[in-house]
């Protein structure tokens, strides 16, 4: 909780930031939101067979080339764990794990004579774990590049200055591990568990502009 508070603070803080380049701007402030399809590699493969999911940004400009990031999004692992019995011996247990992230990123995107735009994440997440066994909540950074090109169909009425498709990887790196802890009987853990995963996600980028 005390993660999501500060959190809270960071985006009223960039928010405010925002909003002071705006009112230099003549009131005007061009963000975008975005929605991707997620797949992603753990790197712990004995505990983890794949993740997938989905994943929403809310970006607002700081500059004419960096922009913060609200993230949201859903998320599910599958599980695969062989757990030392309390009796002796092992058991494999089996299950999806369901992840709902939060959390704040900065984007740098440069100016290039190209019609594709990159665009370099830096960030980090609140994960909220949901499982048959308890898992703790998670904490993970992570480091992204997508490219970005835009999409000029008149018959869909999409026009470049407006809309975008992407594509992108990126890596995911552990900063507060969740624990696991069976409440299988007879079973008695308390291992964590790392959520280190390269990753994978394509989406479409919608740009507008609000006046304040």
């Amino acid at each position: 909780m005390k993660r999501i508070i500060r959190m809270a603070v960071a985006a009223a803080i960039l928010l405010t930031i925002s909003a002071s380049e705006g009112i230099a701007d003549g009131y005007k402030l061009r963000t975008s939101v975005s929605g991707a399809f997620k797949y992603g590699l753990p790197n712990e493969h004995s505990t983890w067979e794949r993740m997938y999911g989905a994943e929403g940004v809310i970006q607002v400009p700081l500059s004419e080339i960096i922009a913060a990031g609200l993230v949201f999004g859903y998320e599910s692992w599958d599980f695969n764990k062989q757990i030392e019995l309390k009796a002796g011996g092992y058991q494999n247990v089996h299950d999806t794990v369901r992840g709902l992230p939060i959390g704040l990123s900065l984007r740098v995107t440069p100016k290039l004579d190209i019609p594709i735009q990159f665009t370099f994440e830096g960030g980090v997440r609140e994960l909220f774990l949901d499982s048959e066994y308890k898992l703790s909540d998670g904490l993970i950074g992570v480091l992204g590049l997508d490219a970005a090109y835009p999409l000029d169909i008149p018959a869909l009425k999409l026009s470049q200055d407006k809309f975008a498709l992407f594509a992108g990887l990126g890596y995911q790196f552990d900063l507060d591990q969740p624990s696991f802890d069976t409440t299988i009987e007879g079973m008695g853990t308390d291992d964590k568990v790392s959520l280190e995963s390269i990753f994978f996600r394509v989406g479409l980028r919608y740009h507008f502009e609000y006046t304040w």
